[in-house]
């Protein structure tokens, strides 16, 4: 990976970060909104953002809730992309702001639950 993507990545991980937490008042996006990574193309047109939801209810079906809710809270993150994007893109300092694809990351709750399987089993 070059340097210049990986600067790129870092900028926009911090930055999302940032504005989703702070400046966004969609009541879409609740509980811990966390971006857990970012992967932009070697042209830096496009940005992949993964993102992990937090907060569940503890309902008996959760996890389908909280993958309903996850869905949700990154179709209203694509929604407001345009507007993330007119925030990160004074930090940036590029001629062209990359395009902004949000992603649900699942790979935090994959890997609870591996560890919860290998606890039950010991």
């Amino acid at each position: 990976m070059k340097h210049r993507q990986q600067r790129v990545e870092n900028i926009l991980k911090r930055r999302i970060a940032q504005v989703v937490q702070h400046e966004l008042s969609d009541p879409r996006i609740c509980g811990m909104v966390s971006i857990t990574r970012v992967k932009v193309s070697p042209d830096l047109s496009i940005a992949h953002v993964y993102v992990s939801v937090f907060g569940a209810s503890r309902s008996s079906g959760a996890d389908e809730e909280e993958n309903d809710r996850g869905e949700l809270v990154v179709r209203a993150l694509q929604h407001a992309a345009g507007r993330i994007q007119s925030r990160i893109k004074p930090d940036l300092k590029l001629r062209l702001m990359p395009a902004l694809k949000f992603h649900l990351d699942e790979s935090l709750k994959r890997a609870a639950e591996t560890l919860e399987l290998i606890r039950q089993v010991m």
